[in-house]
């Protein structure tokens, strides 16, 4: 993610609520709230070598899930929330207490 720094400030930057995941979605969410234009390149790559954040499979899941919750609820309100939640209930179990 490329953003100026001005514009990154004036957003208040990244929300510290999150742990990990949605922060650059919430981010670019609330930048198209103020009128400012999101980019994407699709033929950007990255590589990420590695991967050692998490011990499990489990805890990067609940993490993931937790951060997308906070997400939905402060961009679209609880209901809407609780309603995604819902429906994402049987991918949730098996992601987080059935893959290993």
């Amino acid at each position: 993610m490329l953003i100026k720094k001005n514009i990154f400030s004036e957003l208040g930057g990244f929300d510290e609520k999150y742990f990990m995941y949605f922060e650059d979605v919430d981010l670019c969410l609330q930048a198209r709230k103020k009128g400012w234009k999101i980019v994407v390149n699709p033929t950007a790559r990255v590589h990420h070598q590695g991967g050692k954040s998490f011990s499990s499979h489990q805890e990067k899941k609940r993490h993931y899930y937790a951060s997308q919750n906070y997400y939905l609820k402060k961009n679209f309100g609880s209901w809407r929330a609780r309603v995604v939640k819902t429906l994402r209930l049987p991918i949730y179990i098996k992601n987080v207490y059935l893959n290993k």
